[in-house]
């Protein structure tokens, strides 16, 4: 499915998973989001439906690169932008 991201599943949670460099951030949005898109149309051909309101999304980086790229960050499901977090819940 995805073909930019690497993936790591549990049960019935997905990590998407992306090395880029910070000049790259736009290049690296519109990978995971085709990633996404695939994700999508893979669940629904078998009836499945992803949650956009439970998936989150996060930065790793130094504080102060995470801030100057964090307004450029465009990740959605279907028209549902994920808010960039600091610290999520598994």
């Amino acid at each position: 499915m995805p073909s930019s991201s690497k993936k790591r599943a549990f049960a019935d949670d997905t990590q998407l998973m992306l090395h880029f460099q910070p000049s790259l951030v736009e290049d690296a949005c519109n990978d995971v989001n085709k990633d996404l898109v695939n994700i999508v149309k893979a669940a629904s051909s078998i009836n499945l439906k992803l949650n956009a309101d439970k998936s989150k999304l996060m930065c790793f980086a130094p504080k102060k690169l995470r801030m100057a790229i964090a307004n450029n960050i465009d990740i959605r499901i279907g028209n549902k932008k994920l808010p960039v977090l600091q610290t999520v819940k598994n």
